[in-house]
This record gives structure tokens, C-alpha cells and sequence, in this order.
């Protein structure tokens, strides 16, 4: 029988997808297009996977970046830059580097597999795959794949049934049928959500000349983002001459990608060319029996009663296609199931959403509640599932393709998962005095209590004076000119005292603190009801807690009968701090549990250290006041009794912390009102750092 505690029952989402790189070659360089295509061609998937020009300094240009950020790749390769060139535009894209001999040993872009593991019904398609024709036309590599000769080999003694064409027109043709060899190693590689674009849009059909370099990269990488959902509009790629020389392509093209759409669409295609000129693209959008579109702008419309398309389909002219991929997309395939989690390691179950016919290797990426408030952070992840890394939301694994799969994983707590992160970030913390006494508090009391009306005025109220307060009131008595009868007066009451401070409500009332706060405090555990008794001989003052009231109240020091104080004609009722919460509230912990209420109040799966000693590799050594996650975030901070201690050396010391501690947050509290000029201050600061800047001050933690 299982002796872990369980936890409970989560529902979880697995999605499954092949590993996808982003290929780096030269400006201009054909034969590095080609053989980056050629690998592309030989990855489930591959047809996804950009490809980036780089100039000979290192230029990467910004609508290169976009359509790297927009793919979400997992790495690069290098295919004929020198090193170093490559190095530094990895860099700037900040992704890993490998080589292209070493793309299926090495990186994250390794687990993936043959496209005939995927396609449907395994290697018996029935169909026969079309790359381009042997030393063909850079457009056609680019419109259906290409193999080197050992490859295909391989590939068809495995019966996947992939050939060279006798003409083009069978690639144009290919394109239209989903048959060309790139198109097909995308079988079950799709986009699973698509959120902030059109649902679908005109079909693409983009003119080129034969070899024109930028046409067939640009074609490429507009294809590469193409989401293959549900919605997905035909994008192909067609020579400057196909509509002269293929007969019936027009009516090909009407049946095959315009007719049977899932949305209404007008224009029903665009025609687009960086080579072609446009009156040459109006000729060609004639013979392709098309006609001009008489509207300014796409038009998309969705349901399920839309009318059957028909003749004439519509055509704009240039329009960029950029505009019609710009939306975020989650790639794979997705499933659902529940799973039972344990403290310690739990397995779960769940068969591939993917249907595989092979071996290969792949990616699974997993999320669910059960990782909600967790850091988003390496070292979580490896405590996860070793080896393991995060994907936005999503744990990330690196596997075998299988049909079902068993994965064992251990979910941390919220404070493992901080402290871990902590101890990744320093050469080694320790909770600092504070933080002790706030550790404490926070796991024997729910500090969200401080938040209700007066009740953290009432603790403050009712806390001890001690030393530090005693040498506060001396100083100021000194500089305002007291004498010695003053001080000996001050050192009466604060001076060497060592019984708890007790007080009635109407004591407290004038510092606003109402009935009900202390009521609350004592339902909580946090203070105690009794009655105050002052002896008659000696003069000695006494808390009596009432479960200890009896007929008199014998003196502590001299055993004489003392009497019970009252108002009128009832006892008066005073209240007494337990001793944990008075030591609390004098080492100036209370604020910082303040804070971290209002926190969780705001993420409840969240968890704070209320105060930390740090020392990081440099030996540079610093205090925090608040350190946790955040929602799933990183947070760090300070807080401070007076907002006046937010000076610019110290809010520059604080933000300099949260950025050694590499948190997304920083937080700056104050129990009373933080000044404009600061906040405006911090924020620049943080704004700097790029830092997310949260302030609480009075209205937040005293509404």
C-alpha cells in the first residue's frame, strides 16, 4: 500500500511534436538553401523550420528575427557559416548552436524522426511522395524537398514511395494534393491553437523566377509559419511560367484550393512575387482564370451554414503575406487526461495523441494546475523530471516516440521550488534573524488576519518596548532638552523590562484600534483576555490572564493581596500579545507578513521567505526582505516602516539585489503612503533593469 500523501486528482494536457531548429546559411547562397532544405526534408516536421540569411558581418535582419520568434524553434544550425558567424547570429537569436553534421546527435533538435514514422498507415501510403527533379530548379527543392541520392535510396527500399518527377507540372500538381515530400513529413505536425490573427485567409500562390534566392527563402519561411490547422489557406509556390505551360492548372487550382474552403475568404488568393513584376503577375492571375478583387482589404468569415464557393474566384495583387501568419500559434498534438499526484514521485499515463509507425525520438510537453505557482526555472524543472526544461507554461521532455507513454515525475513544493531557485542564484543563503522569526510565524499563523481592520495596529499597540525603543525615546528626550529627572522617567517604563505589555481597549481606541481587532487577535491565539491587578504595597503593576483570575490576586514580588483595576462598576478587561507575536512584531517582522498576505491575496499560489542573508559568487554580500514566487514568478523586495528610507542609494542597493537574484518582480511595500516622486523613481529604475515593478503601500496593506 502507498504510504505517500496524496495530493490529489489533476487534469493535465500532453502535447506531442517533433524538436524544430532554425537553419543559418549564407546571404544568397543557393546551395546553402538546398541543403538545408534537403535536411528539412528528412525531419517530421522539418517543413516548419526556418531558415535564416546571414550577411557577411552578421547581420540578422528584424523580419528574420520575427519569423524565428514566431516559429518557436528549439535551436540552430549551422549549414555553411564559419564559427564564429555562426555563434554570434545564434546569439542574437539566443538560441543553442550546432553544426549540421552534428543536428542528430547533439541539441535539443535531435529528437525528432523520419517523416514515414508519422505519415498515415506507416510506410504503405499508397501514394507516391514528389520531391524535386534531379538537380532541379531551386524553386521546386524549395516547393516539394529534396533528397541526395543515398537517402532516396533508403527511403524507397523502406517503401515510402518517393520520386523525381518526369516534369514540374507534376509539383504543382503535388502541391495542390498535399503530396510533395515536405508537406507530407508534416503529417500529424500541426498548430493546435491559433489565437490573434484571421481564422484562415486567401490561398498563397507566390511567383518566382526559377532560382531567384529570395523568392524561394522568403516562400520558405512564410510557409514554415503556416498552422496547417483547421483554417490553414494553401500556400504554393509556382514558377514565372507554369500558368503558360501547364494546361488546366487554373481549374486545378479552383477545385483543389479555392473551391473547398472552411471559411468564406475574399479575395479568394493572393499573387506575390519579389521577382516578378506586376503587370507580368496580372497576366499570370488571368491565365490562372482569376479576377481582380473590388474590396480594399481581406474579408474572412466563419461558421458552419457558409454557401458553397464558386466561380469567379478573386485575386489582390503584393499584398505582404506577413500579414496573414501574424498570430501566435501552440504547435503538436494535444491530449488530455487525469492524473494522480503524490508527495514525492508520481507516474503518469497517457497514450500519444500522435500516431507513430516506428522508432524516432520526440517532444513532450506537459501542463496542468499541478505545476501552477512553480518558477518557471532550469533547476525546477530538473527537479521535475531530470533533464527536463520549461516551454513557456509547459515542462518540456526530450523522449522516444511511443504509442503510450508512462513518465514519472515529481511535483516540489512552493517552498522547495523557491528555495531551490534561491540556492541556484547565491553562493549560499540563510534566513536572516527576521526571516527566522517570519518563518516561524508564517508556519504556525495565517498572516492574512493582519490585513482585517485595526488588527495590525492593535499588535502594534500592544507590543513590549524594548532597548531599541528605549534608546529612540532617550534620543529624543536628549534633543529636545530633557533633564535627568526626564530620562530616569523614560528609563522607568522602557528600561530593564521583562513583563509583556498589556492594555485595555479604551487604551487603545485613541490609536484606532476597535474592540473587535483585539477580539480577533484572541480568537486567533495571537493575544490573551485578563485583568490588571496592582499591588498596594509595593506598587507592583501584574497581567492576571483570566483563566487565572481568582478571589484576590496575590502580588508576584510581595504576596500581598492586590486589587483587580476596573472603571466604574465593572473590572476592566486588558489584553495581552502571546510571547511569539510580541518578539515578532519588535523585530519589525510584522510588515514584511503584511506583505505577504496582500501577495497572496492577489496570487494565492504563491510562497514567500520573509527575510534571507545572501551572499553571491562574487562574495558580495546582501540582505533581502521578501524573496519567493510569485503566481509562477520570481519576486524579491524590501520594506520599509517609512517610505522616507526609499532614498535613491537605497532603491538602487534594492533593484541591484532583484537583479543579482535574476526575479522578474520587485516589489517595494511600505505600511503608509509611498510618495509619487519615489514611485516614479523606482519605476525608471526597474524599468532599467527590465524589471516589473509592484508597489504596496497603505492602501493595499491598510485600506
Amino acid at each position: 500500500m502507498d504510504q505517500r500523501d496524496y495530493l490529489g486528482q489533476s487534469v493535465m494536457q500532453a502535447v506531442v511534436l517533433p524538436a524544430r531548429v532554425v537553419y543559418l546559411i549564407r546571404n544568397e547562397s543557393a546551395e546553402g538553401l538546398r541543403m538545408a532544405v534537403r535536411e528539412a526534408s528528412s525531419r517530421w516536421g522539418g517543413v516548419s523550420e526556418p531558415i535564416v540569411a546571414v550577411t557577411d558581418s552578421g547581420e540578422v535582419k528584424p523580419r528574420f528575427a520575427d519569423v524565428v520568434e514566431a516559429a518557436d524553434v528549439d535551436s540552430a544550425v549551422n549549414v555553411d557559416l564559419p564559427d564564429d558567424l555562426a555563434e554570434q547570429t545564434a546569439g542574437q537569436l539566443k538560441l543553442p548552436l550546432v553544426s549540421l553534421d552534428r543536428i542528430d546527435v547533439e541539441g535539443v533538435g535531435r529528437f525528432t524522426c523520419h517523416p514515414s514514422t508519422v505519415l498515415p498507415g506507416g510506410t504503405e501510403t499508397g501514394k507516391a511522395l514528389v520531391i524535386a527533379q534531379d538537380d532541379g530548379p531551386l524553386w521546386q527543392v524549395t516547393a516539394a524537398g529534396d533528397l541526395d541520392a543515398a537517402y532516396l535510396e533508403d527511403m524507397n527500399t523502406s517503401n515510402i514511395g518517393v520520386h523525381r518527377p518526369m516534369s514540374d507540372v507534376a509539383i504543382g500538381q503535388a502541391q495542390l494534393l498535399g503530396l510533395t515530400l515536405l508537406e507530407s513529413g508534416a503529417s500529424q505536425f500541426s498548430a493546435h491553437a491559433v489565437s490573434g490573427g484571421l481564422p484562415g485567409g486567401p490561398s498563397l500562390v507566390w511567383i518566382t523566377e526559377p532560382d531567384s534566392f529570395e523568392d524561394c527563402l522568403w516562400f520558405w519561411n512564410y510557409r514554415a509559419l503556416n498552422p496547417r490547422s483547421f483554417w490553414a489557406a494553401p500556400v504554393l509556390l509556382l514558377p514565372r511560367d507554369a500558368a503558360q505551360r501547364w494546361e488546366d492548372y487554373g481549374r486545378q487550382l479552383a477545385d483543389k484550393a479555392l473551391r473547398l474552403r472552411n471559411v468564406e475568404v475574399s479575395p479568394d488568393a493572393i499573387l506575390f512575387s519579389l521577382s516578378v513584376p506586376k503587370p507580368e503577375l496580372q497576366e499570370i492571375a488571368e491565365r490562372l482564370s482569376l479576377e481582380p478583387d473590388a474590396g480594399d482589404r481581406i474579408r474572412v468569415r466563419a461558421g458552419s451554414q457558409l454557401p458553397q464557393h464558386t466561380e469567379p474566384f478573386t485575386y489582390f495583387l503584393n499584398q505582404d503575406p506577413a500579414s496573414l501568419l501574424v498570430c501566435e500559434r501552440s504547435w503538436g498534438a494535444v491530449t488530455s487526461f487525469d492524473a494522480h499526484m503524490f508527495s514525492g514521485e508520481s507516474s503518469i499515463r497517457f497514450a500519444s495523441p500522435v500516431e507513430f509507425h516506428g522508432l524516432g525520438r520526440t517532444l513532450v510537453r506537459l501542463s496542468g494546475a499541478a505545476f501552477d505557482g512553480l518558477p518557471r526555472q532550469p533547476v525546477v524543472a530538473d527537479m521535475i523530471k531530470s533533464g527536463a526544461a520549461w516551454h513557456r507554461d509547459s515542462i518540456q521532455l526530450h523522449t522516444d516516440a511511443s504509442p503510450n507513454y508512462l513518465i514519472p515525475l515529481t511535483i516540489p513544493s512552493l517552498r522547495d521550488a523557491a528555495e531551490a531557485v534561491l540556492a541556484d542564484a547565491t553562493e549560499h543563503w540563510e534566513l536572516s534573524s527576521a526571516g527566522k522569526v517570519g518563518t516561524g510565524m508564517l508556519e504556525q499563523h495565517d498572516p492574512a488576519v493582519l490585513l482585517e481592520q485595526g488588527v495590525y495596529e492593535a499588535v502594534v499597540g500592544l507590543t513590549t518596548p524594548r532597548s531599541k525603543e528605549l534608546l529612540k525615546a532617550l534620543k529624543a528626550a536628549r534633543a529636545d532638552g530633557s533633564g535627568d529627572v526626564e530620562l530616569v522617567a523614560i528609563a522607568s517604563v522602557w528600561g530593564g523590562r521583562v513583563e509583556r505589555r498589556y492594555r485595555s481597549a479604551e487604551q487603545l481606541k485613541g490609536q484606532g484600534v476597535p474592540l473587535l481587532a483585539l477580539e480577533r487577535l484572541c480568537f486567533f491565539g495571537w493575544a490573551e483576555r485578563g485583568l490588571a491587578a496592582e499591588c498596594p504595597r509595593c506598587g507592583r503593576k501584574t497581567f492576571v490572564p483570566l483563566t487565572g483570575t481568582a478571589g484576590s490576586a496575590p502580588c508576584p514580588g510581595c504576596s500581598a493581596p492586590a486589587a483587580y483595576r476596573g472603571s466604574g462598576a465593572s473590572l476592566t478587561i486588558a489584553y495581552r500579545l502571546d510571547t511569539f507575536i510580541d518578539h515578532a512584531s519588535d523585530q519589525g517582522v510584522l510588515p514584511h507578513l503584511l506583505a505577504i498576505a496582500a501577495l497572496k491575496g492577489k496570487e494565492a499560489r504563491s510562497h514567500f521567505i520573509p527575510g534571507a542573508n545572501l551572499c553571491f559568487p562574487d562574495s558580495t554580500d546582501r540582505e533581502v526582505d521578501i524573496y519567493g514566487t510569485y503566481g509562477g514568478r520570481l519576486m524579491a523586495g524590501e520594506v520599509k516602516a517609512s517610505p522616507a528610507d526609499f532614498t535613491p542609494n537605497q532603491l538602487e542597493h534594492d533593484i541591484d539585489i532583484s537583479t543579482r537574484l535574476g526575479v522578474q518582480v520587485h516589489l517595494m511595500a511600505s505600511v503608509n503612503p509611498i510618495a509619487e516622486t519615489t514611485r516614479t523613481a523606482a519605476q525608471r529604475a526597474c524599468h532599467g533593469k527590465g524589471l516589473e515593478l509592484l508597489i504596496l503601500d497603505k492602501q493595499d496593506l491598510r485600506p
